[in-house]
């Protein structure tokens, strides 16, 4: 009777025990320094191809008309276009958001290489 009691116990142990020694925990060296002595790496430059022409809303995801823009690009918004989709272009802006716009809604920037 007195083996029924332990065994729960006994299996609690060994569970416990044997997690702990796995444990994942870095150790001080493992951790890197914080930030602070780190220098900036400057951003490539990017060839901002078009700019848009008009306060112009943007999808996300897709150019679904159902639901609401996720967002609007101010009238000079420099952008690089991706592609061409149609009546809506998929591009990148300077702070990095890609989306689809549509293609009436931006124009080519004369004497930019592509």
């Amino acid at each position: 009777m007195k083996t029924l009691v332990y065994a729960p116990l006994l299996f609690v142990l060994t569970v416990a025990l044997g997690c702990s020694q796995g444990s994942t925990t870095p150790t001080p060296a493992a951790i890197p320094e914080s930030n602070s002595n780190r220098q900036a790496v400057p951003a490539p430059k990017k060839s901002f191809t078009h700019v848009v022409t008009g306060d112009s809303e943007y999808y996300v995801g897709g150019p679904q008309q159902a639901s609401p823009p996720d967002g609007t690009f101010a009238t000079g918004t420099r952008v690089r276009l991706i592609k061409n989709a149609g009546s809506y272009s998929i591009v990148e802006s300077a702070t990095g958001v890609q989306a689809y716009v549509s293609t009436d809604a931006i124009r080519e920037v004369e004497g930019v290489k592509k």
